[in-house]
């Protein structure tokens, strides 16, 4: 029998923004841009990579596929390395690309996932690797006059780990936890989606798609999150330590489908205890809102055109929380409100965070999108990873600027334009954010680079991601995240 949804308690929200208290330059916080995957959305392939996409395909696709990965070794501390457990760089059951994990009992009676269940949550992962490895690895370009001073902290699909940078990559500080002793994590997937940094050097971090762990600057976990909740690709922490995630629930609903499970995402709140305390879900969100017809409609037409036994509502991948600061812009930005997206459905909406309910909803021509940011004037920043297509027909991925609530973008940046249009694409994952001094910082997932760009398309800093992926280290890890953090909000924990 296939279960029926969780139920869902309902509450109030408490919020408060964390860039209230966090001078992070970067966002801290992913989906997939039109990849082949569950819900049989067509990828757009990178040029002349046939193998990639054929990996991408083989991920996406089936599930319980295994592909053994070879890491590198574990950095950390000698405090981390005391309290978790190292990868070994010969443990080749060790690793980032997706595996169907084994049944577990949840806390959570409502919640029995079937091993049909798990493999469907298996399938909408990531590879640990795309591209092949570069020449160059670490820093590679650093014009200190021109870039935002300050650390650089980075997750990659190598491990469960984080790495805090100076500019010129010299690794500072590392955080390493195996959360496998709590969570049914599969040896290929044990790596990290997203991690914040909080002031005194605490790490939180999502294990994809099971739970979120807390740990302090020495690597030792102070909590786990249910996994219930089923918690994936992004997190937000707010000024009181109360963290917005994002959640799944899988089950049968007949007035979307009758012969598909569906998957759908919740926005889930824990306290500073690692406790959920609400949880609802997008799709309670739009059906309630001035916007069921149409975005509950496109959800429909989704699922008619499936023909897999399983598929994705939305597929959320983003959540960010406003703090109030712009709310004499436009009240659908009020403290308390939620921004999420979905790259399936290229669209990007705000959730009332009191009444839980979708308030604002922009159903735009992006190709595919990930991790919408709103920045302290008012505009936002999108990574659109199917952005265009070159005159040779293949996909290329372009970071726009919008200001609120209009719908011409101010700024953009499509890669370098002495390089050909394609190296500038990542067909799952990355992001982009505005650093005080005006540049953008961008990572481009896919290819394990992370570039820092000026507003006339200069770019001044380049990391490409030493860390390796593949059945024989021959590929790069993916570049999940990198953030930019101020050197003096490390200044009480960090001892160089």
């Amino acid at each position: 029998m296939l279960p029926l949804l969780l139920p869902i308690p309902k509450g109030n929200l408490l919020v408060d923004d964390r860039r209230c208290f966090v001078p992070h330059f970067s966002r801290s916080p992913a989906i997939d841009k039109k990849p082949t995957r569950l819900h049989n959305v067509i990828h757009h392939p990178r040029p002349g990579g046939a193998p990639v996409a054929l990996m991408r395909a083989l991920a996406f696709l089936v599930a319980g596929i295994t592909c053994a990965v070879l890491v590198a070794p574990c950095q950390a501390s000698e405090a981390a390395k005391s309290t978790s457990p190292t990868i070994s760089p010969g443990d080749s059951s060790k690793g980032a690309w997706r595996k169907i994990p084994s049944r577990q009992s949840q806390s959570n009676e409502n919640t029995v996932l079937s091993e049909a269940d798990l493999e469907a949550l298996e399938a909408i992962g990531y590879l640990g690797g795309y591209e092949n490895v570069p020449d160059k690895i670490g820093v590679i370009t650093c014009d200190e006059a021109l870039a935002q001073n300050g650390y650089t902290l980075y997750i990659s699909g190598h491990a469960p780990e984080a790495y805090l940078c100076d500019l010129k990559g010299k690794v500072i500080h590392t955080w390493a936890y195996d959360a496998s002793k709590y969570y049914k994590i599969s040896p290929k997937r044990n790596y990290w989606r997203r991690v914040h940094l909080a002031g005194n050097g605490d790490l939180y971090a999502v294990c994809d798609p099971h739970g979120i762990i807390k740990l302090d600057k020495n690597s030792t976990l102070l909590w786990a999150s249910d996994e219930a909740d089923l918690t994936h690709h992004d997190l937000f922490v707010t000024g009181e330590g109360t963290t917005y995630a994002l959640g799944k629930s899988i089950g049968v609903q007949p007035e979307y489908s009758s012969t598909i499970t569906l998957i759908d995402d919740y926005v889930v709140v824990i306290d500073q205890d690692g406790k959920t305390l609400n949880k609802f879900t997008m799709l309670s969100a739009f059906e309630k809102s001035p916007y069921e017809k149409q975005m509950l409609g496109k959800v429909k037409n989704f699922l008619a055109r499936q023909k897999s036994d399983y598929a994705e509502s939305f597929h959320t991948n983003t959540i960010e929380v406003f703090d109030g600061s712009l709310a004499p812009l436009s009240p659908l930005l009020k403290k308390g409100n939620v921004l999420c997206c979905s790259p399936i459905h290229g669209t990007v909406w705000i959730i009332d965070g009191e009444t839980e309910t979708v308030v604002w909803a922009w159903m735009g021509s992006w190709g595919q999108i990930h991790q919408p940011t709103f920045l302290k004037n008012g505009n936002w920043l999108l990574f659109d990873n199917a952005g265009f297509q070159n005159k040779s027909g293949d996909w290329c991925s372009q970071v726009l600027e919008y200001k609120f609530p209009d719908k011409e973008p101010l700024w953009d940046y499509a890669g370098d334009p002495a390089l050909p249009e394609t190296e500038f694409y990542s067909g799952t994952s990355s992001l982009a954010d505005r650093l005080p001094n005006g540049n953008t910082l961008i990572t481009v997932s896919e290819s394990g680079r992370a570039i820092e760009v000026t507003q006339d398309k200069k770019v001044v800093w380049e990391f490409l991601n030493p860390k390796r992926a593949g059945e024989n280290n021959e590929l790069v890890a993916t570049l999940f995240q990198v953030e930019r953090i101020a050197t003096e909000y490390c200044d009480t924990w960090l001892v160089p």
